[in-house]
């Protein structure tokens, strides 16, 4: 009877022993598969994004991506080429076609160049520089030539038509009622004493231009289309051109809190997204 209950209990352990064995064996392994497998996926997400999203800068041939219509503002007189890398900008250049804004001319189109965001610009109290010269034609568009001011009288009153180019000037210290004059509004302080100079315009404009030196269209994607047919519902007529050319200015000070600037040319690239509305 010992004998039987002893083979028992062993064949017991026995059973016992190859239970625990066996899920060992197959629990082990199975905490190991299950980390190559996300590894493995891992890898394989890695692979995709790889293949399916490439970097922007690169285009389906892995070449590298070149942007059609690059906008820039450099220092000078710079001859860009398409192989030109440029890394950083010297000022912020916008161009703009619209409505002039003449009452006397409600249906009168201008174009203008803004300079802004130059280091130099700044540490002369400008925040902005305009040139808006007045364009003829069917839309509000540059084209190829100099637009070049003519010094006039901005402090005068007199009722007249608008100058075909005209400046606009904007100071970080707008506690003045206007902030520059031209050489034609120097006989109105011809009189005034050196210490009235507290009292005058910050700035003395000499002289300022813009030379647009290439014009292009820009095609509209569809959204743009239809966008621009939503706009031409509503009375005004819209279009993109691409425009390259160079701007020069020439300031002085006039008044107690203005600086020199320029004589500075800057060479510049950007897009014109036009809009004109017809009275």
């Amino acid at each position: 009877m010992e004998n039987k209950a002893s083979r028992s209990i062993s064949i017991k352990l026995l059973l016992t022993v190859g239970i625990i064995f066996l899920f060992s064996a197959c629990s082990g392994p199975s905490e190991n598969s299950a980390s190559n497998q996300l590894d493995s996926y891992d890898e394989l997400d890695d692979r995709a994004y790889t293949d399916n999203y490439q970097d922007n800068d690169e285009n389906e041939d892995g070449d590298d991506y070149q942007e059609p219509y690059p906008e820039y503002c450099l220092s000078g007189k710079v001859n860009v080429t398409e192989s030109t890398n440029i890394d950083e900008f010297d000022c912020e250049i916008a161009v703009e076609g619209k409505n002039r804004g003449d009452i006397n001319n409600p249906n009168a189109m201008s174009v203008s160049v803004t300079l802004q965001d130059n280091e130099q610009l700044n540490n002369a109290g400008i925040k902005y520089f305009t040139l808006d010269a007045e364009v003829t034609g069917d839309a509000p568009k540059f084209a190829i030539g100099t637009y070049t001011l003519a010094p006039f009288a901005l402090l005068s009153t007199e009722q007249k038509t608008l100058p075909a180019i005209m400046p606009f000037l904007h100071d970080f210290d707008s506690s003045s009622s206007f902030e520059m004059v031209m050489p034609p509004d120097l006989p109105l302080f011809a009189n005034n004493s050196s210490s009235a100079k507290d009292n005058r315009p910050p700035y003395l404009l000499e002289s300022a231009s813009f030379t647009i030196t290439h014009v292009e269209d820009i095609a509209l994607d569809e959204d743009e289309k239809e966008q621009q047919e939503m706009m031409k519902s509503m009375g005004m007529i819209t279009g993109k051109q691409y425009v390259k050319g160079t701007i020069s200015v020439s300031i002085k000070q006039f008044g107690s809190s203005g600086n020199d600037y320029g004589p500075a040319t800057f060479t510049f690239a950007s897009i014109n997204s036009w809009t004109f509305m017809k009275q």
